[in-house]
Order: structure tokens, then sequence, then C-alpha cells
């Protein structure tokens, strides 16, 4: 996972904690290795000093360093574990090449600009960007529609410039396996504790439904491309020049471009207000980001019936409760996360396919809860949030909540 920002990584134990050489010695050994490498800039610098520590997680180790004579910052990346070094650390070499050589310099679209590989070291040098991260700006523009709206054209374009800078492709989206491989790994049960299978009822009746409605999408076709892999808005960051710069994408595979697109828009309902989660979906609502996204990126995406993308959308979700649940650890924010994907998941499966079940009618007197329009509503002289109101409604979420 290519990580350029220390806001982005989660910091687990440090280099003296794990008996590793400290960042100095890793480092100094790395650059002298590069200084004789074709590769290596005639004006590379020879001052680099490690700037802060290291920041060490499962798959790599991000070294941050900066040159005071070349007013430079860059970031080492030292892949972990020793079986996958150089094929890794050749893979997102080769992938950042690719992608910034064709960066597009008109709309600012582009990756961090790569600078050397040392695969037998699982090494891959590149620049350190610096910029703020797309959550953060939606976490600021939580109730400003047009500013929200205006950063989600650039996300989708970034994306579709993405997207474009490989072969693209056609498929029957019903042809891709997605559902299968849900299932495939829903039944792999080895290795896995009590609690991470306490949710498996739940996620067999979504399955059922998702099986039962899977008919929605066929003969539906979708472009096909390189995907991110793990597109979500921490991984993009927003520079004071204009540039928006994407991270995080050594997972990346070929597949239909709505994996991309939905794994994206999944991340997004949580940087939302409950309140604007629960009409996401609703079409033609002012506030519909959903429909902002697709608008801007374009391509048979944009085309898709409402239908079709609900389930898509559904079948991304439980792809993300069933390897939540694979990669199961106890604690207090994986359970809510648990609990507000499978809140999401409910609401969708009442849209999938809704011709074949009529529409519930929604007494006059609770519309405001499924539309509502005002920020907050008041009970005798308090005022609350309206998203408390959904979240004391949703009782299983409430209750995992409690149980913490």
């Amino acid at each position: 996972m290519l990580a350029v920002r220390s806001e982005n990584l989660k910091r687990t134990l440090s280099a003296p904690e794990r008996n590793e050489p400290v960042s100095g010695s890793v480092c100094e050994m790395v650059l002298k290795r590069f200084r004789g490498m074709d590769e290596c800039p005639a004006d590379w610098p020879d001052d680099w000093k490690p700037l802060g520590e290291p920041l060490v997680r499962r798959e790599s180790t991000i070294h941050r360093l900066v040159s005071e004579r070349g007013s430079r910052s860059i970031c080492v990346k030292i892949i972990n574990k020793p079986s996958r070094k150089p094929k890794d650390s050749s893979r997102l070499y080769a992938a950042l090449s690719h992608y910034h050589s064709r960066s597009d310099r008109e709309k600012g679209y582009t990756v961090p600009q790569p600078y050397g590989c040392i695969p037998e070291l699982g090494v891959v040098i590149m620049e350190w960007v610096d910029g703020i991260t797309f959550s953060e700006i939606l976490k600021k523009q939580q109730f400003s529609n047009r500013k929200r709206h205006q950063e989600i054209q650039k996300v989708a374009g970034w994306l579709r410039w993405f997207h474009s800078r490989s072969e693209l492709g056609s498929e029957t989206v019903a042809e891709s396996g997605q559902l299968e491989s849900i299932i495939k790994v829903f039944k792999e049960r080895r290795g896995l504790d009590k609690a991470a299978v306490s949710h498996d009822a739940v996620l067999g009746r979504q399955l059922k439904k998702a099986l039962k409605h899977a008919g929605v999408l066929r003969g539906v076709e979708m472009d096909t491309a390189i995907l991110h892999g793990d597109f979500k808005p921490t991984n993009l960051l927003f520079c004071e020049s204009g540039a928006v710069v994407g991270i995080d994408f050594q997972g990346t595979r070929r597949g239909p471009v709505t994996q991309d697109i939905c794994r994206f828009l999944i991340d997004l309902d949580f940087y939302r207000n409950l309140v604007r989660r629960s009409y996401a979906l609703s079409p033609g609502s002012g506030t519909n980001d959903f429909e902002v996204f697709l608008s801007a990126y374009g391509g048979k995406a944009a085309g898709i019936s409402r239908p079709a993308f609900v389930h898509l959308y559904f079948l991304a979700i439980l792809s993300a409760l069933v390897h939540q649940r694979k990669k199961f650890r106890p604690g207090a924010r994986h359970r809510v996360r648990l609990a507000v994907f499978r809140s999401i998941a409910r609401q969708l499966s009442q849209e999938i396919s809704p011709e074949a079940a009529p529409a519930a009618v929604v007494p006059q007197s609770l519309s405001w809860l499924f539309h509502p329009r005002m920020p907050a509503f008041s009970l005798s002289s308090l005022q609350f949030p309206l998203e408390w109101a959904v979240v004391l409604l949703d009782s299983e979420l409430i209750g995992t909540l409690m149980s913490i």
C-alpha cells in the first residue's frame, strides 16, 4: 500500500519495538545503494535526514526523509514480508511510473512521483506528498452541498482519469463473479473465532436477498479497467497547488469500474451525517452525492439503471461486511462499523428490485424521518441533532453501541 502521508497511516509498533534497525541506519543503507543506480537523479541531495519515527504497518514501513539543501521531502517505503519484497516493490514502482507519466497536468490528476526501486530490499523511493485528505474535507463540509459536490466531482474526475490510463474493456456485470466470490469468502470459516461469526445469520439472510434479485444485473454492460483496489476518501490528497493525488493503490487488479465506485461511495456515506445517509439514494434529491459522483464520472456507469446500481452497491457492502468478518479483531470501533454496515445493507435490501414488492406507505406524521429537511428537532426546551433520532430508532445499532 502506497502511503505518503502520516495521517493516513495506522501506526502499530515502532522499529525499536520490533528489534529492527533504526530509521537512520536503514535509510542510509538504502540511499547508499540508490546513489549507485542509474535511476538516481544527477541533482540528488546527499544530506537526507529522517523526520520523525518510522511508521510501521503490517505490510510495510514508511520513512520520511528531508533535505535542507534541496528543500525536498521523500518517502522510503520498505515491504516488511521477506517473501513479498521483490514482487510487491516492483509492482508498486511500475504502477507509480505508469500513472505518473500519464498525469493530467491541466486538471491536476496524478500520483506521487517515483524515484527508484530496489526489489531485493523491497524498497520504493517516491516523493512525499503534502495535502489534505478528502475525508478531512468531507468532515468540514457536512452541511455545504455546493462545496462538497464540487470536491466530489473532482474525485470522480480523478477516478475516471485513473481508469482511462489502462486499457478499457467491457463485460456483463452479472458475469463478473463478484457475488460468487463473496459467498466463497463467507463460507470460509477456518481460523475465525466465535465473535467473528456471531453475525453470520444476518449476513446469510442478506446474501440470500442478493441472490434472489441477481437477475436485475442480467444484460447490464459495464466498463472494465485496472482498478485502484482501495479507493476511499482517505486515499486522495488535495494539494494547495490544486492537484488531486491518489495513493494506496497497491491492490490494483482488473474488474468492473463499479467496484471502485461503490467502494468509494460506501466510505463517502461514513463521512456524511446519519440523516443524509438515510436518504442518500433518493432519486433527484438535492443532496444526493451518489448522483453527483456518477454524473461526473460519466461512461457506462453514469447510464446504469437505478435498480442495477442499487444492487451493485448492495454487493459492495456485503463484500465489505464479509471481509471485515474474516479479519475480525475485537474492539469497539470494529463493532460500530459492522453495525453501521448492516444498517445500510438493510436500507438497500428494501430498494433492490422494488417492483418485486409493494412500496411501503409512510405515514405523513413520520415522513420527516425518511426525508428530513431540518438539521435538528426540539423536545421540550432541549435541542437534539436529527441524526440522533435515526440512531435511536436503529435498534441494532444502538444495541451495539450500548454493549461496548
